[in-house]
């Protein structure tokens, strides 16, 4: 497993929502933010990332799943991102959906399933150095 060095101790953590409903791949995606330094807040339906968002807690980004259960789904949560929090950055990942030019005013990036390099990536999209990889 590449292990990666936390950024520097003296700059706030960033706090993400991550919305993903299966539950090894919240895992696995948690994981790698948490590794890198990041603060996550884990919901696994967008209905729970809805409450999240609602409420006074601050957010930095917001990740979401497309197909989730309950009454919304991903885009509705980003859909809701922007009205409620319109400067905050959204990433969407889905292995079924492809973009479309109609959504893409609700997220800030789109990543396909599966993901690698998520970290770097999302990293990249907030303007802050990616921690260096070692193997």
């Amino acid at each position: 497993m590449n292990t990666k060095e936390r950024p520097d101790a003296a700059a706030p953590p960033v706090t993400v929502l991550l919305a993903e409903d299966e539950f090894l791949i919240r895992l696995a995606i948690a994981d790698e933010l948490r590794h890198g330094g990041w603060h996550v807040i884990e919901v696994g339906t967008a209905d729970e990332g809805a409450d999240v968002i609602r409420s006074a807690m601050p957010l930095d980004l917001v990740i979401t799943d497309v197909h989730m259960p309950g009454e919304r789904n991903g885009l509705e949560l980003a859909r809701l991102v922007r009205a409620v929090r319109p400067g905050t950055p959204v990433v969407v990942m889905s292995g079924q959906l492809a973009p479309t030019a109609a959504d893409a005013d609700l997220y800030t990036m789109f990543i396909p399933k599966p993901a690698s390099d998520l970290f770097a990536r999302i990293s990249a999209l907030l303007g802050q150095r990616a921690a260096p990889e070692s193997r």
